[in-house]
């Protein structure tokens, strides 16, 4: 017996269809989410759901993240493979012909940007990509929209892998983002917590070890109090902890400290073959047990 087809519901604009790749309202690709099976009554198709008639709708279920198994928790469809990457491209021309002024253009553009730099396709054109969202962003949607201050920092975030005039430069942003979100959000908002841990690598690279683990400990203690301590975001800021404090010859006693007792409990929350406890198995990691 063949299965009943399944409705869709736009994530964009909220219209119900039975097409999976493709809106017919607002024509965005790749947005739609299954809502549920669907029945032919009259020749149309309707969602098998009382609250339906009564004009309510359900709400969308949201993926459930797996980073138990050491996956990314991130919200943004980002490809996992170069063969899944030729689809934002796709998306992207798709938009295109839009005015500079569309949300879904500039979405569009700067998830491009974005997948180019995190699968490391073409840096070039990721960093000319990003930079014009950025102007794009501070152009048509001004300095304070959550579009534009998204585009600074995934433009940040990519500089702060280069060289250190770079590094300088995604420091000054991080720190106005991070101002930013501490005003809007609050501090110890998620994506206030991500800022800071993006800064924090930033001084972590250019090698001011003191100000990188005075703003981890401070994502740290934000993590406790909100999340507890068998959150996978607070054991990785410890692991993060660790790793700052074995860079500074004379914090080596808080490092032993810190990593007491942070194996056993990333093995039992996270796994044992989950990155973060394969990376507190290397050997200089290790040797501070036997310190």
């Amino acid at each position: 017996m063949n299965a009943a087809p399944r409705l869709t519901i736009c994530a964009t604009c909220g219209r119900q269809d039975l097409r999976i790749t493709r809106c017919a309202g607002c024509k965005s690709v790749g947005y739609c989410s299954t809502a549920g099976p669907a029945r032919k009554l009259g020749g149309l198709a309707t969602r098998r759901n009382a609250s339906a008639s009564r004009g309510r709708r359900r709400p969308l279920r949201r993926r459930q993240s797996s980073w138990k198994h050491g996956k990314s928790t991130r919200k943004l469809p980002l490809a996992r493979s170069r063969s899944a990457a030729r689809a934002f491209p796709t998306r992207w021309l798709h938009f295109a012909d839009r005015p500079e002024t569309a949300e879904h253009r500039f979405r569009a553009r700067m998830n491009l940007g974005e997948v180019l730099d995190y699968l490391r396709v073409d840096d070039e054109e990721a960093d000319a990509i990003l930079c014009e969202c950025v102007a794009t962003g501070h152009r048509a949607f001004g300095a304070t929209r959550t579009f534009t201050i998204r585009a600074e920092q995934v433009l940040a975030v990519n500089l702060a892998k280069k060289g250190r005039p770079e590094q300088e430069r995604a420091r000054a942003m991080l720190t106005r983002i991070f101002a930013a979100y501490v005003n809007h959000f609050g501090p110890e908002h998620e994506l206030t917590l991500f800022v800071l841990g993006h800064l924090a690598d930033v001084h972590r690279r250019m090698g001011n070890f003191v100000k990188a683990e005075e703003l981890i400990r401070q994502r740290l203690a934000a993590w406790r109090r909100t999340k507890g301590e068998n959150d996978y975001k607070t054991i990785e800021a410890r692991t993060n902890l660790v790793g700052c404090l074995l860079k500074q010859e004379d914090k080596c006693a808080s490092a032993r400290a810190e990593y007491a007792g942070l194996v056993p409990l990333a093995e039992r929350v996270l796994g044992p073959e989950h990155r973060i406890v394969r990376y507190l198995r290397q050997p200089e990691y290790q040797a501070l047990n036997r310190g």
